[in-house]
């Protein structure tokens, strides 16, 4: 594994991580993972997807092979900063800073990597308002709503 990515670890300190409104502890530009090699700071511009596989996530990164961790989709999506990952199916979050493309006819998405991806039939409303919410927060063109 390339470790350059993650060459700028940051200590998980209380100084570093600030808790939100609810209480758990969040970081507004990245996750603490463990590597086989020990804990890295890995930034949210690195990931571009979870997939969720039981009790376990499979983090997909940008340059590096995926990192197996022993957290849900859940835990690690409310981790991450609201608004940055969006939950569009019950085993993917995805970044929106790697979406390539939305199908609203086919209810797909694809990311820069040229991956499709179901998006779930009761979340595509939600999903819809979170894609506009992110595209007028950041001022970010994605692709068009149909």
């Amino acid at each position: 594994m390339n470790s350059s990515l993650f060459a700028n670890t940051l200590p998980d300190t209380s100084s570093n991580i600030a808790p939100d409104v609810s209480g758990r502890k969040t970081h507004p530009k990245g996750l603490s993972l463990c590597f086989p090699t020990g804990r890295r700071w890995v930034p949210l511009t690195a990931i571009v997807l979870l997939e969720g596989t039981g009790n376990y996530t499979r983090i997909h990164f940008r340059c590096n092979p995926p990192l197996l961790v022993a957290l849900t989709i859940k835990v690690l999506t409310e981790r991450l900063p609201e608004g940055a990952v969006a939950r569009f199916h019950r085993k993917y979050s995805l970044n929106w800073q790697y979406v390539q493309s939305i199908d609203w006819h086919k209810n797909k998405v694809t990311l820069v990597n040229g991956k499709q991806l179901p998006i779930a039939r009761r979340r595509v409303t939600e999903f819809r308002v979170e894609y506009k919410d992110y595209c007028s927060k950041t001022g970010i063109a994605l692709p068009a709503l149909a």
